[in-house]
């Protein structure tokens, strides 16, 4: 991770990143200044890149939910690709796109309260986030831009092919609706 260990036990390759370039360095013990291994590179394929993470960084994430994990995980994707719309807030809030009627729609689900552990009963409370930012690329300046349900309209600025603007609360899941 950036500052703390990401803990990522399991099976990793050992490579030589021939040809590829070294992304991120794994240790067998919690010291960064000695013993580094590759974890994860990114090389040129055809007109584009592809990287690769030589361990079970996905499955280990996927059980517990780490914040050195996900950046870790985060780091090596930003290495390829830039997503069309960009989220400014806490990481439990889960982002997916939709198209329907011409309009894009940003799906914001607040994931605040979300169980990792094997066995639970019930989700008992989860709090409202915000303020949360958003970027979102466009091939043209939006025509409207609402939060749904209810329509209410959501300022934001033009610049630079994307559009910017805030929500200022999250409660459980509301849609960004992009009218272009």
């Amino acid at each position: 991770g950036g500052e703390v260990f990401a803990n990522i036990q399991g099976r990793w390759q050992d490579v030589e990143p021939a040809g590829a370039r070294s992304v991120a360095e794994r240790y067998a013990a919690y010291d960064s200044t000695r013993d580094g291994k590759c974890a994860a590179t990114v090389n040129r394929v055809g007109s584009g890149e592809i990287a690769a993470i030589y361990g079970p960084a996905g499955s280990v994430f996927a059980a517990a939910h780490t914040p050195a994990a996900r950046e870790f995980l985060r780091g090596v994707v930003a290495q390829v690709f830039r997503p069309r719309v960009r989220l400014e807030g806490p990481p439990t809030v889960e982002l997916s796109l939709r198209r329907k009627d011409g309009k894009l729609l940003v799906h914001l689900g607040n994931c605040t309260g979300m169980q990792v552990a094997g066995e639970y009963a019930a989700v008992d409370f989860v709090p409202a986030v915000g303020p949360l930012g958003l970027s979102i690329d466009l091939p043209a300046q939006p025509k409207r831009v609402t939060l749904e349900p209810g329509g209410r309209e959501l300022r934001g600025d033009w610049l630079n092919g994307a559009w910017t603007g805030t929500l200022d609360r999250l409660e459980i899941h509301s849609i960004v609706a992009v009218e272009v």
